[in-house]
């Protein structure tokens, strides 16, 4: 869902919400995070634990796993992804396998 909130060409905004709402919790360890920003390349964004990166990255309650029920905070990284209204995909991949868990529809950051 929609993090609220028009983008600026300011980075580290929140763009979207996550929440899990199924299955076993995960270790960060185990997935890649992926976000893609109006239609374009799909950029891996660093994970709760990691320094933050340029693109884009994750934020959760600071327990080192993604859990069932919890929410977690896909925002910018330093360099500004959206700047005004965008759409944004988020995926899910299993880090051993590359194998999708989970992609979004587009989601208006607006």
């Amino acid at each position: 869902s929609d993090a609220n909130g028009i983008p600026t060409d300011a980075g580290g905004e929140d763009l979207v919400y996550v929440a899990m709402d199924n299955g076993d919790k995960l270790s960060w360890s185990t997935v890649i995070v992926q976000i893609s920003a109006d239609g374009g390349s799909y950029t891996e964004c660093t994970t709760p634990g990691q320094t933050a990166g340029t693109a884009c990255e994750v934020t959760d309650n600071g327990d080192g796993n993604w859990g069932f029920g919890e929410e977690i905070t896909v925002k910018e990284g330093t360099d500004s992804i959206c700047d005004g209204p965008c759409t944004v995909q988020v995926k899910i991949l299993d880090a051993a396998s590359n194998k999708l868990i989970y992609e979004s529809s587009e989601i208006n950051v607006a």
